[in-house]
């Protein structure tokens, strides 16, 4: 008698207990192995499914492992806390040639980073956690910061089973990132190819750095090679819902990077909005304005556009002057102010 309630009582913490937190590795199209972890939304009891939000990581990292970890205003990237707490599971991964995957670091490009995510998102719709609107088709949304969202924007263009985005600090094409009037720019060259190091980068990577830090230029087919790596033509095949959130003291990725996506997703009726903050690939010496507001609007977002909540999501166009206080407007560009 005494065993049997024993049993029964484990049987019944066992079904209300929480899903837990797991690793695993997805095989990619071409045998890559991709080390992902897999956070359930908090609370989340067995046999319940709630939409998923990809994650990856910067240059030079590797997944985020913690189920809490903490939004970093300074970047623009909302942690893994705060998201499962609002309700979605969030899938990391090491991108490929960094971290625990294998592979070789090709830069965003869509026939490789591309095709890991379409991997993934197949992965994810055989996961008893994942809100699905089709045999194959899990409700997603994607975010992450620079390089991660570098690939947010690539996938969006080559898979339409990605609900929405939220890019920080990403750009449009890496030559007006990175060789602006067909010069390299030094510093951030070297800042990048060290950090790249943590990675097996292929052979491209490492002879740009080495003819810019000699010559400031780039051979034609490194050239080439580079301006076929993110997203630049592919933003015109993106129909998801995107916010893109930029850094105004930026040196590396500008906000000119996020207004040539904007206009092109603007001209093609996407839904899409823009919001300007203090940080980023830069110091922020004017005023970040108040805490928590860029971890509310993608939320905000994700939650409208995944979740499918009715929730506002602020106007089309929010940016961070130099006073600390935010500015408003239905588009971009506002419409011109009173000149100083």
């Amino acid at each position: 008698m005494i065993r049997s309630l024993v049993l029964a009582t484990a049987a019944l913490l066992a079904l209300a207990a929480p899903a837990a937190a797991r690793e695993a590795v997805v095989r990619s199209f071409d045998g890559t192995e991709l080390h992902v972890t897999f956070h359930p939304a908090e609370g989340l009891k067995p046999g319940q499914r709630a939409p998923t939000i990809l994650q990856t990581h910067g240059w030079g990292g590797r997944r985020e492992r913690s189920p809490d970890a903490a939004t970093d205003e300074g970047l623009g990237n909302v942690g893994t806390g705060p998201l499962r707490r609002a309700g979605f599971n969030v899938l990391t991964w090491d991108s490929r040639g960094f971290g625990d995957s294998g592979g070789t670091v090709m830069v965003d490009h869509k026939d490789f980073e591309g095709r890991d995510v379409k991997r993934l998102l197949t992965w994810l719709a055989r996961q008893p956690e994942a809100r699905r609107d089709g045999r194959r088709d899990p409700r997603v949304g994607m975010h992450g910061v620079s390089y991660a969202g570098g690939i947010e924007l690539v996938a969006a263009a080559i898979d339409r089973r990605i609900d929405a985005i939220a890019p920080s600090i990403a750009w449009h094409s890496l030559l007006t990132a990175l060789y602006r009037e067909e010069t390299v720019k030094g510093g951030w060259s070297a800042l990048l190819y060290a950090a790249g190091q943590t990675g097996r980068l292929d052979p491209h990577i490492t002879s740009a750095f080495a003819s810019g830090a000699t010559t400031g230029k780039l051979s034609a087919e490194d050239r080439a090679w580079f301006e076929s790596r993110g997203p630049g033509r592919l933003v015109d095949r993106i129909r998801a819902p995107t916010l893109l959130l930029q850094g105004t003291p930026d040196t590396l990725f500008t906000p000119s990077e996020a207004i040539a996506n904007y206009r092109i997703l603007r001209r093609n009726r996407v839904p899409v909005k823009m919001m300007w903050f203090c940080g980023g690939h830069g110091t922020c010496l004017t005023g970040s304005g108040p805490a928590g507001l860029l971890e509310k609007r993608v939320i905000a977002w994700l939650q409208r556009h995944v979740a499918r909540r009715k929730v506002a999501t602020g106007t089309g166009f929010e940016g961070l002057a130099d006073d600390a206080r935010w500015r408003r407007a239905p588009r971009f560009p506002p419409r011109r102010g009173t000149p100083v």
